[in-house]
């Protein structure tokens, strides 16, 4: 690497499991394209795309460096365990090596949004959901839930007499020629069916050098003949991964069967993220059928803004000339970089579940599991001890009980009551499209539409609850009197 912006990385190699790992457990990643062994295996025997990485201020900066056709040097993940100061030093890196100002951050994990909105740096787009099942769920298929499941594997298993056994070298030469029978009767060679031949090659050669924690696979024999694969392992500590599931085409519910078993094994695990369907039909039908617990939304980011300190050093060199981009430094543009507007998400307006109260609307489409609105967004608060409460007027004391939180302390208010954040316009209802996790923030229960009304079920996060009031949800489940 003779360029000096590069010549500090380092290029990703077996070795770095370790501590790739324990960056991934200190961050609480969960995303499919932080299986490690996906990592290494997706640039391995690339001529034009490599991946390097680096270690600052406590968290991993992986990159993807492009050397073929252009030469770009993007972020293959923001930092993580997240360090803002990570993440601008990486990006100062990039955009140097660049020299523009237009860097990549290719796979953001949910959790990361908030901090990544708050910057205002980037454009944000989601990518397709990933599928996260119950190993446990699978493991049993009990309820009629799974009828349709059971049924497809039942049948693979009378038409067929299905022998597994774990991965070895000497399945290689048949797992390769399964393979090869596979990518010629794919209808459409895509991107999908390139990069899971060679996510394949690299498990056969790697297998045996890793833990099978790290890397575990199956065969399926049938008359002794290699006609499916699996393989996949731990993300991090009770999150497991499908890496690569590959059946013979002419044998459809063999497919189901193999996803199922695979899943299945992995009762370490809490849940396996089965990665995205990729826009493929076939595939999306197939693990919804699997009946997921939920989804992990993962986000692409493309830089809109210039880092300060780059505009301040571009400023500086060009000593009271117009700088490069046209910004001259007297304008207001150049002494402070123009950022990108924050997205209107949601707006207040009557509601339609509590008469003559207002509520809290989604302008835009939410997808299930999505963060809705982070506790970022929950102004800072501050302890009202019940003594204190019971010495405030009456109308005060009803806005407190309304919308603060409550424990045996007391109540967990905004500084000021009269200036509440969007969170605390959220309404109850008792078929909520919204639910508070343990960190509090509000997640998509189901997928929103644009025009809804956020609502979230206040008694069910409420250990002790200190008054009541009379739902008014119109809901089928309605519980009537609902008690915070």
């Amino acid at each position: 690497m003779s360029n000096p912006l590069l010549s500090d990385l380092h290029p990703l190699q077996l070795t770095d499991l370790p501590r790739f790992k324990q960056a991934v457990i200190a961050g609480q990643q969960r995303g499919w394209n932080f299986y490690f062994p996906y990592l290494l295996f997706v640039r391995l025997g690339s001529q034009s795309t490599r991946y390097l990485w680096e270690e600052r201020d406590g968290s991993l900066c992986v990159f993807r460096h492009q050397y073929a056709r252009k030469n770009r040097l993007d972020l293959v993940f923001p930092p993580f365990p997240y360090q803002e100061s990570a993440l601008l030093g990486a990006l100062e890196r990039g955009n140097d090596f660049n020299q523009t100002d237009n860097s990549r951050i290719y796979f953001i994990d949910e959790q990361d949004m908030p901090q990544l909105r708050q910057l205002n740096l980037f454009r944000l787009t989601k990518r397709n959901p990933q599928y996260l099942f119950s190993p446990q769920a699978l493991s049993s298929l009990a309820g009629s839930r799974f009828q349709n499941l059971r049924r497809k594997i039942s049948l693979a298993s009378r038409r067929m007499e299905i022998d597994i056994q774990p991965y070895g070298p000497e399945y290689a030469a048949q797992c390769r020629q399964l393979l090869n029978d596979w990518e010629r009767q794919k209808e459409k060679q895509s991107d999908s069916v390139f990069f899971q031949r060679r996510y394949a090659l690299n498990a056969f050669h790697f297998a045996p050098q890793l833990d099978n924690r790290d890397l575990n696979g199956f065969v399926y024999l049938v008359n002794q003949q290699v006609r499916a694969l699996t393989f996949g392992g731990e993300i991090r500590p009770n999150v497991g991964c499908l890496l690569l599931s590959i059946a013979d085409p002419n044998n459809a519910d063999l497919g189901y069967f193999i996803r199922q078993h695979f899943i299945s094994t992995m009762q370490d695990y809490e849940i396996v993220n089965d990665g995205s369907d990729g826009g493929d039909h076939g595939l999306r039908e197939m693990k919804q059928r699997f009946r997921p617990t939920g989804f992990h939304i993962a986000y692409t980011g493309k830089q809109v803004t210039r880092l300060a300190s780059r505009a301040t050093s571009s400023l500086s060199n060009n000593t009271g000339k117009s700088e490069t981009r046209g910004l001259s430094p007297d304008t207001n543009e150049a002494r402070h970089p123009v950022t990108r507007y924050s997205q209107a998400r949601y707006e207040l307006r009557p509601s339609t579940m509590v008469p003559g109260q207002v509520g809290l609307f989604a302008l835009v489409d939410f997808v299930v599991d999505e963060i809705v609105a982070p506790y970022a967004y929950f102004d800072e608060t501050r302890l009202i001890t019940w003594a204190e409460f019971e010495t405030l007027d009456e109308a005060t004391r009803y806005k407190l009980i309304q919308y603060c939180y409550k424990d045996r302390k007391g109540l967990h208010a905004p500084k000021d009551i009269n200036s509440l954040g969007i969170c605390y316009f959220i309404n109850h209802s008792c078929d909520p499209n919204l639910y508070c996790n343990k960190k509090g923030d509000y997640i998509a229960q189901r997928n929103v539409k644009a025009g809804e009304e956020l609502t979230a079920d206040l008694e069910k996060n409420m250990k002790k609850t200190y008054t009541q009031f009379s739902c008014c949800c119109g809901s089928p489940n309605c519980r009537g009197i609902i008690h915070i």
